[in-house]
């Protein structure tokens, strides 16, 4: 019997042996060698499980195969949660060979695994240690539990139930092969799981680095301890543009820049000296495209690794880091000539949002020493000096302001600071805020000036200002009190109601008021009546729409009556050419026009006069003629008879002949000379441009005759509008006076000429007078010489300064006696 025994353990243990090492899976292993248990044990049921330890130390059910004796295998966590009535029996027949999991270690289970020891329980009903079972649970009649070890460590415990005749110690140690070698089999299989997920492991790691290596923007190399290239991870050829195969046939070391070939071979060389360190080195690098690029490489001796034996570099393309840092210093150098030549400070202080109090000054332009009068180190070993510079009586506002205004994101401050040596300045600080990703204030930057000489112009400017706003009240009381006393009517009008702005005195009592200010405020509509208001409110509409001047003569009826006035409405405009109001001035010309109207009628009666005038003149030079020519017919036809006679011998007779005619000729010229100046008042002018030089030279011609030695000296004369004929003549006139005067002189000098302002002269050397005598020239029939010195009728000059003063000019004359005589004009 025993021999049996032994051989039935012996042939599960070697069954359940030649399965392991056929690859047998481990439910179909464990299901057969729990059948041999049941048999062995002549139990019911039974289970084998695998025992584990969590995180905290504590012992749990890792793998657990229970079975009926004659069915399969179920994989599960406990005995007892398993509610067993006629559908989890049928479930469980269904569905144990799919592996069904069950959770929970209670009762004999856990004693056996607590103790480490067999238990035996041949009452379990009965037994303290086995809670009650669910009223399905097939029955627990006896129990056996039995752990086992491996290497003295409880890596597994078996169990079964309801043998006929309960279980013994015997069976205990009957059982310990089939312990032993349930114990090996858990070690076997749980080692085989182990390297089953390192090899996982293992084929992820590597996947990872393959894949690293693979998409990686990083160059991975591997190089022998003689610099050659043993290895490349794929991404050198996208930056390189060389493949593995053709970067190993080349000296690699050759596509450094020359100029970084020895510090990047020094770095190696360091690196092969001293395999403990890690080298950092950056160098450009020439591609296949023969451009260079930047490349920074960190390398580690590996040579002692027998995995790998070489020198890995992890190799990166910076091109666009070391432009980015270029452009940095460029921007920075840029900032700091800007910064260190502007006249202002610009600063930069790093701030706390937790902690209003912290202030921290990063940067302060070299002007602070020129403002504060200290430096920028200074201001940053005193952080506090800042504030503490401000006067103390804006101190305390700009810390109140500071955080406010930094919340709305910027601020404009002005306040006083006081300098090291104690002086005061004026500054305008401007500053704004500057966050970081999350939003958060992190630093404010700002530009401080000093205003100080602004400051001063601006308190010149506030007193010239205040003075200058007193001179105007000055002066628009002045304005006021000129525009008052004129008797014109000045009044202001705005555009959009008619509203008289401003009026004068003198047209507020025009119209009807007392005072001025009762009128100033008031509508033209209110001022007058709808037919007269209507009328004004065109004309200053005409003036607002076209922007220019009205001038216009009207009637007005005021409440005194019917007044003639002469009106100027001219639009004021803004800077912009806009009209916002309208100045008007209008002058009571009523008496002028009655005025004018008494000059009419007395005009028209002196058109009468003159009329007459003429016409007595035509006929006393008719009936004076007459008297001449019978008085000279008469002279000649007595001269015959008496030359016949003796009379002839009688001097005084021919005496008395010849004055009668002198005189009855000299009684003609004068009757000439008064015709010719009643003629010249009143005849018409005809105006056109006269070439003077033209004339002159005409009237030469006509005065000059053989046998005088005359020296003209004409100048160049200008052309003039006026009557080309009454210009000849007073050229004929004053040419004819100066040869007159001058006949005791060879040769006589007579110049014509212009002087700079556009008068006009007649120079001679002839005998000249006495300047007291000068307003006698122009008189008619006026002389400052005897008949007998000089013959004349004294009528030339007053004809010349009638014809002078009709084209508007005036006429005088400088002289001495002997000194020759000059006569000027000037014409209009």
């Amino acid at each position: 019997s025993e021999l049996i025994k032994s051989n039935s353990i012996l042939k599960a243990i070697t069954s359940a042996q030649s399965q392991f090492i056929a690859n047998t899976l481990p439910q179909v292993l464990f299901n057969d060698l729990l059948e041999n248990l049941l048999i062995l044990t002549d139990s019911e049921y039974g289970f084998i499980g695998e025992i584990s330890y969590n995180q905290q130390k504590e012992y749990c059910l890792k793998e657990t195969y229970m079975k009926l004796r004659g069915k399969p295998s179920i994989k599960i966590h406990s005995l007892t949660n398993i509610f067993w009535n006629k559908e989890t029996k049928q479930f469980y027949n269904e569905n144990a060979p799919h592996n069904m999991k069950f959770h929970n270690l209670k009762t004999l289970l856990e004693a056996v695994i607590t103790t480490g020891k067999p238990v035996i329980s041949n009452h379990s009903s009965k037994d303290h240690r086995q809670e009650s079972l669910l009223e399905s649970h097939p029955s627990l009649d006896a129990f056996l539990g039995l752990p086992f070890y491996h290497n003295n460590k409880l890596i597994g415990m078996v169990g079964v139930a309801n043998r006929p005749q309960g279980y013994d110690d015997n069976l205990v140690e009957y059982l310990q092969p089939f312990l032993t070698t349930c114990a090996n089999l858990i070690k076997a299989y749980r080692n085989n799981r182990s390297r089953q997920q390192a090899e996982r492991e293992k084929e992820a790691s590597e996947n990872k680095l393959q894949a690293l290596l693979t998409y990686s923007s990083d160059i991975v190399s591997i190089f022998d301890k003689e610099g050659k290239l043993i290895y490349n991870s794929p991404t050198a050829e996208k930056i390189y543009g060389f493949s593995l195969e053709e970067m190993q046939q080349m000296r690699t070391f050759d596509l450094i820049h020359p100029d970084d070939r020895a510090r990047v071979g020094n770095s190696f060389s360091q690196l092969l000296d001293h395999p403990q360190e890690i080298i950092t080195v950056q160098y450009r690098y020439q591609t296949k495209s023969n451009e260079y690029i930047w490349i920074e490489t960190v390398a580690s001796n590996q040579l002692h690794n027998p995995n790998i034996k070489g020198i890995v570099a992890n190799s990166r393309n910076i091109s666009e880091r070391k432009q980015a840092e270029k452009a940095l210093r460029e921007s920075e150098q840029k900032f700091r000539q800007i910064a260190e030549n502007i006249r202002e400070v610009f600063w930069i202080i790093d701030i706390s949002k937790t902690d209003p109090s912290y202030q921290n000054l990063t940067y302060a332009s070299p002007t602070c020493k020129k403002i504060w009068g200290y430096s920028p180190d200074y201001m940053y070993e005193n952080p506090t000096k800042w504030i503490e510079s401000i006067h103390p009586d804006d101190r305390d506002r700009i810390k109140r302001d500071f955080w406010q205004k930094l919340l709305e994101g910027e601020f404009d401050y002005q306040y006083r600071i006081i300098r090291s040596d104690g002086t005061q300045r004026w500054i305008r600080d401007r500053g704004f805020t500057i966050q970081n990703q999350s939003g958060d204030l992190v630093r404010v930057a700002g530009l401080a000036q000093d205003i100080t000489e602004q400051k001063k112009r601006e308190q010149e400017i506030k007193r010239l200002n205040e003075q200058l706003e007193e001179r105007v009240s000055q002066r628009t009381a002045e304005l006021e009190m000129l525009l008052n006393t004129l008797p014109d009517f000045v009044f202001v009008v705005e555009p959009e109601t008619m509203k008289l702005l401003f009026c004068n005195q003198v047209f507020a009592k025009g119209i009807g008021f007392d005072h001025h200010k009762q009128v100033q405020g008031k509508t033209i509509f209110d001022c007058f009546n709808p037919e007269i208001a209507d009328y004004f409110a065109q004309q200053n509409q005409q003036v607002f729409d076209s922007g220019e001047t009205l001038h216009l003569e009207e009637i007005i009826t005021l409440p005194d009556g019917d007044h003639y006035f002469d009106t100027y409405k001219v639009p004021l405009k803004n800077s912009h050419g806009e009209v916002y109001a309208l100045l008007a001035t209008s002058r009571d010309v009523t008496e002028l026009v009655k005025t004018k109207q008494v000059l009419i009628e007395q005009t028209t009666q002196l058109e009468a006069t003159n009329q007459e005038l003429d016409s007595f003149c035509y006929s006393v030079s008719h009936d004076l003629r007459a008297p001449l020519r019978h008085i000279h017919g008469f002279v000649n036809a007595l001269k015959p008879r008496l030359f016949n006679s003796d009379v002839k011998d009688d001097p005084k007779v021919i005496h008395y002949l010849d004055v009668i005619e002198k005189s009855s000729q000299k009684m003609g010229r004068l009757i000439d000379g008064l015709l010719t100046l009643s003629r010249v008042g009143r005849r018409e002018l005809v105006f056109h441009e006269v070439n003077l030089n033209a004339v002159v030279k005409t009237a030469i011609d006509l005065v000059c005759s053989e046998g005088i030695n005359i020296e003209f000296k004409i100048g160049q004369l200008p052309t003039v509008l006026g009557d080309s004929a009454l210009l000849q003549q007073v050229f004929i006139n004053l040419i004819q006076n100066s040869v007159k005067f001058s006949q005791g002189q060879n040769p006589i000098q007579i110049e014509v000429d212009c002087l700079e302002d556009g008068t006009l002269f007649v120079a001679d050397n002839g005998v000249g007078f006495d300047m007291k005598y000068a307003e006698q020239l122009f008189g008619a029939f006026q002389r400052l010489h005897s008949q007998k010195e000089f013959e004349g009728t004294g009528i030339g000059l007053s004809i010349v300064q009638r014809i002078i003063h009709r084209h508007g000019g005036r006429i005088w004359a400088r002289s001495g006696v002997g000194e020759g005589a000059t006569f000027y004009f000037k014409l209009n």
